[in-house]
Order: C-alpha cells, then structure tokens, then sequence
C-alpha cells in the first residue's frame, strides 16, 4: 500500500514536470513504462524514485538539455540522471 501511494506521488510529480516543460503525453507514458519495468526488476530506494523518474523522462524525451539544465540543476547533479539513466538502459 506505501509503495502505491508513493509510486502515485511519483507519476503525478511527473505528469507535473512533462506540463511545465510542455512534453507531449507520449513522452510522459513512455517514462512511466520506463519507471514500472525498472521498478519490477529491481528494488529502489524511497529516496531515489525521483532520481529513477528525472532520468526516465530524460530518455524519454527530445528535449534533453531543457530537462537536465532546467529541472535538476538544483536537485541532482547531470552525472547522477546520467548514471541513472544508464542503469535503467542496462535493466
């Protein structure tokens, strides 16, 4: 039950950022598809979902330099979406 409401939380986080920085709701179902496989294969931390979701919508987007430069600059630093991303490539 906490993860469903934290996976919740999560993916409206997200429908949130894809709004803001006007990605097309292609980009934001394909992230959340990104995130729930991930999340089936492999256990994540509470507080790296929002890490695993920035770098979900990173690959999942055109915009790349908009998301990272914009929305992580003060949260996450590139390198950590970076590592991130390339883990959820390698599931």
């Amino acid at each position: 039950m906490l993860f469903a409401c934290v996976r919740y939380i999560l993916m409206d986080w997200l429908a949130e950022v894809a709004g803001i920085k006007f990605f097309g709701s292609l980009t934001l179902h394909v992230a959340i598809s990104v995130v729930d496989r991930f999340l089936r294969r492999q256990k994540v931390t509470r507080s790296r979902l929002q890490l695993l979701g920035v770098a979900a919508m990173v690959l999942c987007s055109r915009s790349v330099s908009i998301l990272t430069t914009q929305t992580t600059a003060s949260v996450y630093k590139l390198l950590r979406v970076g590592r991130t991303a390339r883990m959820l490539l390698n599931s």
